[in-house]
Protein backbone atom coordinates (compact mmCIF):
# COMPACT_ATOMS: atom_id res chain seq x y z
CA UNK A 1 0.00 0.00 0.00
CA UNK A 2 2.53 2.30 0.87
CA UNK A 3 4.83 1.82 -2.24
CA UNK A 4 1.54 2.33 -4.51
CA UNK A 5 1.23 5.79 -2.75
CA UNK A 6 4.92 6.31 -3.02
CA UNK A 7 4.61 5.57 -7.27
CA UNK A 8 1.51 7.77 -7.35
CA UNK A 9 3.08 10.44 -5.51
CA UNK A 10 6.45 10.81 -8.02
CA UNK A 11 4.45 9.98 -11.09
CA UNK A 12 2.37 13.48 -9.69
CA UNK A 13 5.53 14.65 -9.45
CA UNK A 14 7.20 14.12 -13.15
CA UNK A 15 4.33 15.30 -14.31
CA UNK A 16 4.33 18.81 -12.27
CA UNK A 17 7.55 19.00 -13.37
CA UNK A 18 6.82 18.50 -16.83
CA UNK A 19 3.95 21.17 -16.89
CA UNK A 20 6.33 23.38 -15.84
CA UNK A 21 9.03 22.88 -18.03
CA UNK A 22 6.21 23.33 -21.06
CA UNK A 23 4.89 26.50 -19.78
CA UNK A 24 8.72 28.14 -19.47
CA UNK A 25 9.12 27.64 -22.92
CA UNK A 26 5.92 28.68 -24.06
CA UNK A 27 6.56 31.70 -22.09
CA UNK A 28 9.41 32.16 -23.88
CA UNK A 29 8.32 31.81 -26.99
CA UNK A 30 8.90 33.10 -29.94
CA UNK A 31 12.19 34.59 -28.43
CA UNK A 32 15.20 32.47 -29.37
CA UNK A 33 16.50 30.32 -26.13
CA UNK A 34 19.82 29.44 -26.60
CA UNK A 35 20.62 28.84 -22.34
CA UNK A 36 19.11 28.83 -19.29
CA UNK A 37 19.67 32.54 -18.59
CA UNK A 38 17.82 33.05 -21.84
CA UNK A 39 14.60 31.37 -20.19
CA UNK A 40 14.77 33.51 -16.95
CA UNK A 41 12.05 36.11 -18.11
CA UNK A 42 10.05 33.31 -19.22
CA UNK A 43 9.94 32.03 -15.78
CA UNK A 44 9.50 35.03 -14.13
CA UNK A 45 5.95 35.00 -16.53
CA UNK A 46 5.15 31.47 -14.57
CA UNK A 47 6.37 32.21 -11.41
CA UNK A 48 4.52 35.57 -10.96
CA UNK A 49 7.40 37.49 -9.83
CA UNK A 50 10.51 39.17 -10.82
CA UNK A 51 13.58 37.06 -10.57
CA UNK A 52 17.29 38.37 -10.14
CA UNK A 53 20.05 36.00 -10.80
CA UNK A 54 23.32 37.14 -8.90
CA UNK A 55 26.83 35.83 -9.28
CA UNK A 56 28.33 35.61 -5.67
CA UNK A 57 31.61 34.85 -4.71
CA UNK A 58 30.69 32.86 -1.65
CA UNK A 59 27.65 30.87 -0.23
CA UNK A 60 29.41 28.88 1.92
CA UNK A 61 30.73 25.29 2.10
CA UNK A 62 29.01 22.97 -0.22
CA UNK A 63 25.94 25.33 -1.70
CA UNK A 64 26.02 26.19 -5.24
CA UNK A 65 23.08 27.72 -5.19
CA UNK A 66 20.30 29.77 -3.22
CA UNK A 67 17.07 31.18 -3.67
CA UNK A 68 15.54 34.47 -1.52
CA UNK A 69 12.16 36.12 -1.87
CA UNK A 70 12.41 39.68 -0.80
CA UNK A 71 9.20 41.79 1.14
CA UNK A 72 7.89 42.85 -2.38
CA UNK A 73 7.65 39.39 -3.18
CA UNK A 74 10.37 39.57 -5.84
CA UNK A 75 13.28 36.69 -6.40
CA UNK A 76 16.88 36.98 -5.89
CA UNK A 77 18.81 33.54 -7.30
CA UNK A 78 22.36 33.76 -5.95
CA UNK A 79 24.38 31.33 -7.85
CA UNK A 80 28.78 30.97 -7.03
CA UNK A 81 31.06 31.94 -9.30
CA UNK A 82 33.06 28.93 -8.63
CA UNK A 83 29.93 26.39 -9.68
CA UNK A 84 30.90 23.71 -11.39
CA UNK A 85 27.52 23.34 -13.16
CA UNK A 86 25.88 26.53 -13.49
CA UNK A 87 23.12 25.67 -15.69
CA UNK A 88 21.79 22.78 -13.58
CA UNK A 89 21.89 25.29 -10.30
CA UNK A 90 20.19 27.44 -12.74
CA UNK A 91 17.41 25.60 -13.98
CA UNK A 92 16.97 24.28 -10.18
CA UNK A 93 16.85 27.72 -8.26
CA UNK A 94 14.25 28.16 -11.11
CA UNK A 95 12.16 25.05 -11.14
CA UNK A 96 11.77 26.25 -6.91
CA UNK A 97 9.94 29.16 -8.28
CA UNK A 98 8.12 27.94 -11.36
CA UNK A 99 6.64 25.10 -9.18
CA UNK A 100 6.25 27.18 -6.02
CA UNK A 101 7.97 25.83 -3.26
CA UNK A 102 8.72 27.29 -0.07
CA UNK A 103 12.07 29.34 0.32
CA UNK A 104 14.81 28.44 2.18
CA UNK A 105 18.19 25.91 3.19
CA UNK A 106 17.07 22.45 2.61
CA UNK A 107 20.10 21.13 3.79
CA UNK A 108 21.57 19.30 6.60
CA UNK A 109 25.37 19.64 8.38
CA UNK A 110 26.52 17.39 10.53
CA UNK A 111 29.07 20.21 12.26
CA UNK A 112 31.50 18.53 10.61
CA UNK A 113 31.31 20.53 7.36
CA UNK A 114 29.69 17.33 5.60
CA UNK A 115 26.51 17.67 3.37
CA UNK A 116 24.37 14.73 4.35
CA UNK A 117 21.30 15.06 1.58
CA UNK A 118 19.21 14.79 5.26
CA UNK A 119 16.41 16.97 5.35
CA UNK A 120 14.66 18.18 8.39
CA UNK A 121 11.04 17.41 7.03
CA UNK A 122 9.97 14.94 3.94
CA UNK A 123 8.41 17.72 2.11
CA UNK A 124 12.05 19.53 1.70
CA UNK A 125 13.62 16.11 0.28
CA UNK A 126 10.52 16.25 -2.31
CA UNK A 127 11.09 19.74 -3.17
CA UNK A 128 14.72 19.30 -4.02
CA UNK A 129 13.65 16.25 -5.93
CA UNK A 130 11.17 17.65 -8.22
CA UNK A 131 13.69 21.12 -8.34
CA UNK A 132 16.42 18.31 -9.93
CA UNK A 133 13.87 16.76 -12.17
CA UNK A 134 12.71 20.11 -13.26
CA UNK A 135 16.17 21.14 -14.29
CA UNK A 136 16.92 17.66 -15.94
CA UNK A 137 13.88 18.15 -17.97
CA UNK A 138 14.90 21.80 -19.13
CA UNK A 139 18.17 21.23 -19.93
CA UNK A 140 17.21 18.03 -22.19
CA UNK A 141 14.89 20.03 -23.88
CA UNK A 142 17.75 22.92 -25.12
CA UNK A 143 19.97 20.09 -25.39
CA UNK A 144 17.79 19.17 -28.17
CA UNK A 145 17.11 22.61 -29.84
CA UNK A 146 13.19 22.43 -28.59
CA UNK A 147 10.79 24.70 -28.90
CA UNK A 148 7.50 25.16 -27.64
CA UNK A 149 5.22 24.53 -30.57
CA UNK A 150 7.89 21.35 -31.52
CA UNK A 151 5.60 18.35 -30.35
CA UNK A 152 7.54 15.69 -31.07
CA UNK A 153 9.89 17.36 -28.46
CA UNK A 154 7.46 17.33 -25.95
CA UNK A 155 6.29 14.02 -26.33
CA UNK A 156 9.32 13.07 -26.14
CA UNK A 157 9.98 14.94 -22.95
CA UNK A 158 6.78 13.21 -21.43
CA UNK A 159 8.43 9.86 -22.59
CA UNK A 160 11.54 10.58 -20.77
CA UNK A 161 9.88 11.54 -17.93
CA UNK A 162 8.37 8.21 -16.89
CA UNK A 163 4.84 7.90 -17.55
CA UNK A 164 4.44 7.36 -21.32
CA UNK A 165 1.45 10.32 -20.98
CA UNK A 166 1.72 12.56 -23.98
CA UNK A 167 0.26 15.89 -24.53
Amino acid sequence: MLQDTTVRRRKRQRLRCREGVRDVFIASSPAAVHCVDDLVPAAEVVAGCSITVVDVDDLGEFVQGYTSRAPSGSAVVELSRVCACRDFTLAHELGHLVLGHRMGPCTYDNGLGVLQGIYKHSHEEMQEREADLFARNMLWMLEHGAGATTESHWRWLYQIAGDGAFL
